[in-house]
């Protein structure tokens, strides 16, 4: 029972609630699991609410930001060659 209950369900709200047509370029029919779940929207923020100062403090964020991982991933690169070198130096 637990098995078959969500697949029916699923054919219940996937079932079209109007009129399908044979038409290719119709409209998509309605579904109730179109009703039940969660609009998203697609797309791209109004670029005339955009302006230079938003855009130019993004670009300094993402500068900053590639500079420290890009240190970070020194001193890291650096702290394993010297790690290693210790251990081989050590081992002797």
């Amino acid at each position: 029972m637990k098995n078959c209950l969500p697949s029916y369900v699923n054919i219940m709200n996937n079932r079209p609630i109007t009129f399908i047509s044979d038409d290719a370029e119709d409209l998509t029919p309605l579904t109730p699991a179109m009703f039940l779940h969660e609009i998203c929207e697609i797309g791209v923020s109004d670029f005339n609410q955009l302006d230079s100062f938003v855009l130019n403090g993004r670009l300094v964020y993402l500068q900053k930001l590639k500079q420290t991982l890009q240190e970070r991933f020194r001193l890291d690169s650096y702290n394993k060659i010297t790690n290693t070198f210790k251990r081989i130096s050590q081992s002797k």
